[in-house]
């Protein structure tokens, strides 16, 4: 990458580019690749048509080893957690509002059939604007069903005829044998001083690597910025997640 930002094969302004640049940039044409995600396909395919009519977007496929093998690291962990307090005073019923949720939980998510969403060709398809009113349901529901409810998600994505291709032209990559790997650590109690010391550190790890590959600083350093890593409570972090491991492994 360094070698790269050097011939100027490599944005040089890539440090400050935020999201909305990094588009802008690449479906103007002054970008040949960039990193993409599907939830951003609103306006992404229509501005690089109506900019370079003749341009056409591929995908790079999960790399393959020596064995021919495709491997990603996938994200994991759980996202929310539903608890009834020890001090509640109607449990009972908090557990009976729970059931009736699950009961509903199809309407409640996609809305009912004919009215908030329909079904094309085994797909479920949002009817808009009516199907708007379950955009934030995600962030208020106590429980999932979790053999159905992938099915139903991809109804979100086709409320936006870019979010779709950009969604399904993304997901078909990791169909391709791909191994997808949770990290290990995504399912642990989590540890605050575990979870605090990998925010600082990641913070100054990707600060400085940002530094070699701009020439900021010299290759020279990195024996240096490990050391300082190590002394700013890399060690302790290293130290942390032996000791998590050998708790739950």
């Amino acid at each position: 990458m360094r070698q790269l930002y050097a011939e100027g094969l490599m944005d040089q302004e890539f440090p400050a580019n935020d999201a909305a640049t990094r588009l802008q940039k690449f479906t103007s044409g002054k970008a040949a690749m960039i990193f993409f995600g599907c939830w951003e396909g609103p306006g992404f395919y229509s501005a690089l048509q109506e900019n370079i009519p003749s341009a056409e977007v591929s995908y790079v496929p999960f790399l393959k080893d020596k064995n021919g093998n495709r491997g990603a690291m996938a994200t994991g962990g759980l996202e929310k957690v539903c608890m009834i307090p020890k001090t509640a005073a109607h449990p009972e019923d908090a557990i009976a509002w729970i059931d009736a949720f699950m009961a509903n939980f199809k309407d409640i998510y996609i809305g009912p059939e004919g009215e908030h969403h329909k079904v094309e060709n085994g797909k479920y398809v949002p009817i808009m604007p009516a199907f708007s009113v379950h955009d934030t349901v995600w962030w208020f529901m106590p429980a999932v069903d979790e053999a159905n409810v992938f099915d139903w998600w991809q109804a979100r994505v086709r409320k936006n005829a870019e979010v779709e291709r950009a969604y399904m032209d993304t997901f078909a990559l990791r169909h391709e044998g791909v191994n997808a790997v949770i990290p290990t650590f995504a399912m642990y109690p989590p540890n605050e001083e575990f979870i605090e010391l990998g925010n600082i550190l990641g913070q100054y790890w990707k600060d400085e690597m940002v530094k070699i590959v701009t020439w900021a600083i010299s290759l020279e350093e990195y024996d240096k910025i490990v050391e300082k890593w190590k002394a700013d409570g890399g060690t302790r972090y290293v130290e942390l997640a032996n000791q998590i491991w050998e708790k739950y492994k």
